[in-house]
């Protein structure tokens, strides 16, 4: 379906910057403005809950022509872990469910905190290719 496509990517977009944005001064107002938004935790926690659920979704409705699961695979992945970390940077430190377990969970849970950056940057290109190619395989 053709609005899982937009969703799909305006959100790996809109969560992969909340994740990579960084904290510090910009001479850029538009810049600082888009910042103080995305810092806002009720929207953090709204794109991330909406990230994963198109995620899922975009597993199983393909757009017309292409081949469910594999054709979306990039994007829906992508989708899943953005929202995923974006999920855990909100919650609060003490109140992460996995963190003290040695469970597969946890290890996920660490990695996902660990490198919420980098998550953020591979967000943002996978919607970026994925608006750009969308009908290639894989993406």
């Amino acid at each position: 379906m053709i609005q899982f496509y937009l969703l799909s990517v305006i959100l790996n977009v809109l969560c992969g910057y909340a994740l990579s944005a960084r904290r510090d001064v910009s001479p850029s107002a538009i810049v600082r403005g888009a910042r103080l938004i995305i810092a806002d935790k009720g929207l953090r926690m709204t794109l991330a809950v909406l990230s994963i659920a198109v995620g899922v979704l975009k597993l199983f409705f393909a757009l017309r022509g292409d081949i469910p699961v594999i054709g979306d695979f990039l994007p829906a992945t992508a989708g899943i872990a953005v929202g995923s970390a974006l999920f855990l940077d909100v919650s609060d430190e003490e109140r992460l469910p996995f963190m003290k377990q040695g469970s597969l969970a946890a290890r996920i849970e660490k990695f996902l905190v660990s490198y919420k950056v980098s998550i953020g940057y591979a967000g943002m290109l996978a919607g970026l290719i994925h608006f750009l190619f969308p009908m290639v395989l894989f993406l």
